[in-house]
């Protein structure tokens, strides 16, 4: 017992038709959802990938420039080096200068002396002199004990002298200051 009715029937497929649409509205809108996410997915992707090149891009900067800095600074410690090796070089030179000089100066000098004493340049005696030529060679080879004694007693006089001037300024800040005299009344 079918009864078909056009008024049924009407109902039903125009409810079929109207369920149809919207469940392909339904995968349509679900699609373009999906493809939206996907989208926002690859930017996120893209930025992340550009994020990291750019802190690598800065990385290899901060390498390069810190790379140039240790390479300067390596470059000024050896110039340095140089100019301190050069320095002390030279004040060795000097000093070995004015050692050679000293012991010149000395030399001539006891020479002078002893051929004031009868003794000659070559360090034999003449007959006149009362030395006997061993005490007077013996002299002339401790020329650097000689000259550092002198030394030490150049020293010594000037620490003298200086303790000397110290004492000497306050008296004479004093005789520059005059000092009023009391009157008598």
């Amino acid at each position: 017992a079918v009864v078909s009715t056009q008024s049924g029937h009407y109902g039903r497929g125009m409810f079929e038709e109207r369920l149809l649409v919207a469940y392909r509205e339904k995968l349509a809108f679900d699609k373009q959802q999906k493809l939206i996410a996907e989208e926002e997915e690859e930017e996120r992707l893209r930025k992340e990938r550009d994020e990291n090149r750019q802190i690598a891009r800065q990385r290899k900067r901060e390498r390069k420039k810190e790379q140039k800095k240790a390479a300067a600074d390596r470059k000024k410690a050896e110039v340095a080096e140089f100019q301190k090796a050069e320095q002390k070089k030279i004040e060795q030179e000097i000093l070995q200068k004015l050692d050679e000089d000293k012991k010149r100066k000395d030399k001539r000098r006891l020479t002078r002396t002893f051929s004031n004493n009868g003794v000659l340049n070559d360090g034999s005696s003449d007959s006149s002199g009362s030395r006997s030529s061993s005490v007077e060679r013996a002299l002339l080879e401790n020329v650097p004990e000689q000259a550092k004694l002198s030394e030490c007693m150049k020293k010594k006089n000037a620490s003298l002298e200086k303790k000397n001037q110290d004492c000497v300024k306050p008296l004479a800040k004093l005789k520059k200051k005059k000092v009023p005299t009391a009157t008598l009344r």
